[in-house]
């Protein structure tokens, strides 16, 4: 591997020459497709779509629930890889233009889902209008959109089945009565041969030295009193090509790191490894949930009132750890958490919505390319008269605190497969943290406008929310958080606040790149060989 380019060798279009359609006329609908339609193209990539007997009719006079959406027959097809290398595909569906524009379906409200028929997992689900766009592999001017409902890779003899459903969703207004939706399922592969990902990245870094460094961190461990020297590589700049598609959604790489501990293959000294972060958040939650169910009122009014909080940032006893690591792991719904959330200018109780992780939690096959790690769980002491941070604490000591500082009678460290980022991976992300107008100051700091390059040319900066960290304080009930102005601090509401979270993994350390260049179109895809 001397060329990133190389991962690709041969581009395949595949297309299922079946039309969709969902036309409404008084609040009714059909699809139908009536051909067996099989396509086996350079003689190893086989595609299959099932017959179906007859026109499914959908006899709802209204638009559809979610869960009666899932209950119609769908669209079934089968790929199958007799090749001798990784396909990379995408399953994409085109809005056929045979339709008068005045008279198409908006895509807002044409709901989709594709199962997949093995694990009979919801791999995609959704609106149209919020999957990818991409562009047609039709004949020019047949389609008038094209959406990517979902990217994978199949690997060498190996077939997968999957069933396309589509529906009305419920909010569809009146004003789309008598339009209709047409459309045409194609698949985009290409034969790709796939590298380590850790390698692969290594050698990249030899090149992309614009988005890629050595951050040279080190720690000196509390148990041996030696200097670790962890010296991970990184991604740092404002919007770096370091996009992975996981879990049928953009993750992104915060680097390749040193001395990762925890996994059933480390003999004790670490691997080397890759740590992704989830580009989109999952919602806001509390770090904690604030209130028991008998000191929680409903006041009848929209709001809320908790007679007797509790703060807690014990991360394995954690309300988002318990989200992450069984709702979202385990694809399982829960009611509701209580936190607090600032609204109408000011903090108020609040419970949050109901959480559904069933059709969009982790996938079984990609959880098999995560294994579990040691999470640190050291934070800083207060060394200053000001309770929400410490002027003295720039990256190099925060990554220092992570990883030694325990207090507050919580463990050092944590072993399990999905956590939240470090300050020190927010502030190592910035592309000016060598210089030392940001590696020499305290990330409290980076909030002033004299420091704005810090944080405007840095990935993990979320100027809208804030985001918590997995980092506890030592010395009390507070955790620490990404704060949108830029800068890192505990919050001023302990752990009952409602912040941000972007789950964090890492991955097997023989996990292997198949196909992409990083950017957010063309993101890497990723896969192991089974059983390893």
């Amino acid at each position: 591997m001397t060329n990133k380019k190389k991962i690709i060798s041969l581009i395949l279009v595949l297309c299922l020459l079946v039309a969709l359609g969902v036309s409404y006329a008084l609040w009714t609908t059909s699809d139908s497709q009536s051909d067996n339609n099989e396509l086996t193209t350079d003689d190893c990539i086989d595609i299959v779509f099932e017959d179906k007997s007859s026109n499914i009719t959908l006899t709802d006079t209204v638009p559809v629930l979610d869960k009666f959406g899932m209950q119609k027959a769908g669209y079934s097809f089968k790929i199958t890889n007799n090749c001798t290398k990784n396909v990379s595909y995408d399953v994409n569906l085109e809005s056929l233009s045979n339709v008068a524009e005045e008279n198409r379906t908006n895509l807002n409200y044409v709901k989709v889902a594709l199962i997949e028929k093995s694990s009979n997992e919801t791999y995609a689900f959704n609106t149209l209008n919020n999957f990818d766009t991409t562009n047609s592999v039709l004949a020019s001017g047949t389609a008038y959109d094209t959406r990517v409902i979902l990217r994978d890779v199949l690997r060498p003899n190996k077939s997968v089945e999957y069933t396309l459903k589509m529906w009305m969703d419920e909010s569809t207004p009146n004003s789309e009565q008598n339009k209709t939706y047409n459309s045409q399922i194609t698949i985009y592969g290409t034969l790709t041969n796939s590298y380590n990902a850790v390698e692969y990245l290594t050698e990249l870094a030899k090149t992309n030295t614009n988005e890629m460094y050595y951050d040279g961190a080190s720690y000196t461990d509390p148990d041996t009193n030696e200097l670790v020297v962890d010296n991970n590589l990184r991604y740092m700049g404002a919007n770096p090509n370091n996009y992975v598609w996981f879990n049928n959604e953009p993750w992104r790489i915060i680097g390749v790191m040193n001395n990762v501990k925890g996994s059933s293959t480390d003999d004790g000294s670490g691997e080397t490894r890759i740590k992704l972060i989830r580009a989109e958040s999952l919602g806001e939650f509390p770090y904690i949930d604030s209130c028991a169910d008998e000191y929680w009122t409903d006041n009848g009014d929209g709001t809320y009132t908790c007679s007797s909080k509790r703060y807690n940032n014990n991360w394995p006893n954690s309300t988002i750890n318990s989200l992450l690591n069984d709702l979202y792991w385990n694809r399982k719904n829960h009611e509701s958490y209580h936190g607090w959330v600032f609204k109408n200018g000011t903090w108020q109780d609040y419970l949050t919505e109901k959480i559904e992780f069933k059709k969009d939690g982790l996938r079984t096959s990609d959880k098999s390319l995560i294994g579990n790690a040691v999470y640190y769980l050291g934070g800083y002491t207060k060394q200053s008269e000001n309770n929400y941070y410490d002027l003295n604490m720039n990256t190099s000591k925060w990554y220092e605190a992570e990883r030694i500082n325990q207090g507050n009678n919580n463990e050092l460290t944590w072993i399990g497969n999905l956590g939240l980022m470090y300050p020190s991976d927010y502030s190592y992300a910035s592309k000016y943290i060598l210089s030392d107008d940001c590696k020499n100051i305290s990330l409290y700091s980076w909030a002033e406008s004299f420091n704005n390059k810090c944080k405007n040319n840095d990935w993990l900066y979320n100027s809208v929310f804030w985001e918590w960290t997995i980092t506890p304080r030592a010395d009390s009930n507070v955790s620490y958080a990404h704060q949108s102005g830029g800068y890192i601090r505990n919050s001023d509401y302990g752990t009952i606040a409602s912040f941000s979270i972007h789950p964090v993994l890492y991955l097997k350390k023989n996990v292997e790149m198949a196909s992409g260049d990083g950017s957010r179109t063309n993101p890497y895809r990723l896969t192991i060989e089974e059983g390893v």
